[in-house]
């Protein structure tokens, strides 16, 4: 039997009205407000999270498309390489002209093929509607989320506040680069600095077969000893509807935004967020409520195996 690859736009449109709750896509036309309001949804439904990866075997953690299908018509969820995958199968089948691409993580050393995101052509761009050839970039996979689709075309483009961080794209060296605002930078931090702002990553608009990013994200994937993203909880849901976001690491609990369901004192008014540390024995459970879409079997699994690690 041949595996499933792609979707038909009937299967597209089923799954965001019923599954993402934009009852209005069958008609809508094809803009930004449309990219938009779809790239919010998915990061409400289809949540970023490596819980899934904590518990396969490591040679079966780069997905097949059957198996991003499969994660993100579940609502099931996962890390980039699934979750922007799916993404781009979604709006590909819908009429988007759209395609993966791939970025280079920069730490203490570059890594090539770390992260998989996507690239929209042709969508015009409500700011500036007079561009020949309008690129937006979507990510509904990151830890560190986008509030919309970012307009490549008009870099350099600043989002003050983003999950607690003020966020930047802009052109350096022939690539893009994503950079988080550091406020107190010093030599000795994991990302390196360029004026006052920690690179975080950079890439250009090359269209990416996913597949080809396998040797790449491997490198995390198949570390023997596991490292640390696959040692303890990495998740993050931005309900829909709720103007704050929830995020797991390990055991903290994480807002960002306004008017989240937390205690005031725990809250940065400068920063807008706030962290609580969740104890282990209410942790499962605390997870299960941001996150209901969750295999509560894998769910399970990997807290055990994060409590192992931990020597308890």
């Amino acid at each position: 039997m041949a595996t499933k690859q792609c979707l038909t736009r009937g299967e597209a449109v089923k799954f965001v009205k019923e599954k993402l709750g934009l009852n209005t896509i069958e008609d809508a036309t094809l803009d930004y407000h449309t990219l938009r309001e779809i790239q919010r949804r998915l990061m409400s439904e289809v949540p970023f999270q490596n819980v899934s990866l904590m518990m396969m075997p490591p040679e079966k953690r780069f997905p097949t498309a059957e198996d991003v299908l499969t994660s993100g018509l579940s609502l099931l969820g996962g890390t980039c390489e699934r979750n922007n995958w799916f993404a781009c199968l979604l709006l590909k089948a819908l009429g988007f002209n759209i395609h993966n691409i791939a970025a280079i993580y920069c730490s203490e050393r570059e890594l090539a093929d770390m992260h998989m995101m996507c690239v929209v052509r042709g969508v015009a761009d409500p700011d500036d509607p007079q561009i020949a050839d309008p690129l937006f970039l979507v990510d509904v996979a990151s830890g560190f989320p986008l509030p919309r689709p970012v307009p490549l075309h008009r870099l350099p483009v600043t989002f003050p506040e983003t999950a607690g961080l003020r966020v930047r794209f802009a052109w350096h060296e022939d690539m893009i680069h994503r950079l988080h605002y550091c406020k107190d930078p010093r030599p000795d931090e994991k990302h390196p600095s360029l004026d006052g702002w920690q690179v975080i990553m950079k890439f250009n608009t090359s269209p990416r077969d996913p597949a080809s990013l396998k040797d790449g994200m491997n490198v995390t994937f198949l570390a023997d000893p596991p490292l640390d993203f696959l040692k303890s909880f990495r998740l993050f849901r931005w309900p829909h509807g709720k103007d704050w976001a929830v995020a797991f690491r390990d055991n903290e609990l994480m807002f960002f935004g306004e008017n989240f369901p937390a205690p005031t004192s725990n809250k940065d008014e400068n920063e807008r967020k706030c962290k609580i540390l969740i104890e282990d024995s209410e942790l499962e459970a605390k997870i299960r409520e941001y996150f209901p879409t969750l295999c509560p079997k894998q769910l399970k699994g990997a807290f055990n195996r994060t409590m192992e690690l931990k020597g308890k």
